[in-house]
């Protein structure tokens, strides 16, 4: 019972958890939309020139501005990656136990969804990865 009573808790955390970032990223997206920026493309977005962008258009950035402004960022969101690079490492591992777990519940057009939706997911994170390697 306990175990049983372990993962359900498992999984209203991520069920909650995945909704909350789709809401909230979907509200980025629109967000920027209507700010006059483009959506992010397929695949991810570059974290550095999606913000660069972003202190470019808002603040009107000169291009000394960008240059001197641009390694400050890039090690902003180096710091910020490798930060949340040990729980993202424990993310991926909970993640794939239980995205197992929910397959064997799915019809098989329901879990060739499923595998869409963490392919996308790992698109994301590669963005973020390639700024640790940097």
């Amino acid at each position: 019972m306990h175990h049983t009573r372990m993962w359900v808790i498992a999984l209203c955390i991520f069920l909650l958890g995945g909704a909350a970032g789709y809401f909230a990223g979907t509200a980025h997206v629109l967000g920027r939309m209507e700010a006059g920026f483009p959506p992010p493309p397929p695949g991810g977005r570059d974290p550095l020139e999606d913000v660069m962008g972003m202190l470019g258009e808002r603040l009107e950035l000169s291009s000394d501005q960008k240059a001197a402004i641009r390694p400050l960022v890039r090690d902003f969101l180096r710091a910020m990656a490798r930060l949340h690079a040990p729980v993202l490492a424990e993310e991926d591992a909970l993640l794939a136990a239980v995205a197992a777990r929910i397959d064997a519940h799915l019809t098989p057009e329901q879990a060739a969804r499923h595998s869409v939706m963490l392919e996308e997911r790992r698109r994301h994170r590669e963005s973020f990865e390639r700024l640790l390697a940097q």
